[in-house]
């Protein structure tokens, strides 16, 4: 009940869990004036993207708060160029939602440097996103890479890590 995003929010869960904003829960996101399904641009339309008149799912803003999601600041969440298009996530402004680079456009995520796991960026972290230090799913920074999620300290709630990965594609291959 009141499970906007397809996941089970806990009782009193309205802003820790792929994303949400003052007017409510959206898919994986919302923002003030719209929402949308991971992603926007302001000239066109990408994978899993939207427009100007929409905000994205998988968070985003036009202030640039939100869980998976960042500001200008260099954190981005699902991907963003400056000039048009990307996998997963653009604004006018510059927030994106896990990834984003300055010139160029990824699937599902690049930076300058050409490292793209679902997210990265050159110095900070985020929700679903990652630090320098760590590894993380839909993340990933300058030094590492990881499996949905993670901070400093560990990971987060739909998060895993690269092993769990490596033994799910296992396990499915062994069950094929």
């Amino acid at each position: 009940d009141g499970d906007r995003t397809g996941f089970s929010l806990p009782d009193g869960d309205r802003t820790g869990f792929h994303c949400q904003t003052e007017t409510g829960l959206a898919s994986h996101c919302q923002t003030e004036t719209g929402l949308a399904s991971h992603c926007q641009t302001e000239t066109g339309l990408a994978s899993h993207c939207q427009t100007e008149t929409g905000l994205a799912s998988h968070c985003q803003t036009e202030t640039g708060l939100a869980s998976h999601c960042q500001t200008e600041t260099g954190l981005a969440s699902h991907c963003q160029t400056e000039t048009g298009l990307a996998s997963h996530c653009q604004t006018e402004t510059g927030l994106a939602s896990h990834c984003q680079t300055e010139t160029g456009l990824a699937s599902h995520c690049q930076t300058e440097t050409g490292l793209a796991s679902h997210c990265q960026t050159e110095t900070g972290l985020a929700s679903h996103c990652q630090t320098e230090t760590g590894l993380a799913s839909h993340c990933q920074t300058e030094t590492g890479l990881a499996s949905h999620c993670q901070t400093e300290t560990g990971l987060a709630f739909h998060c895993q890590t690269e092993l769990a990965y490596r033994q799910l594609a296992l396990g499915l291959r062994l069950y094929m």
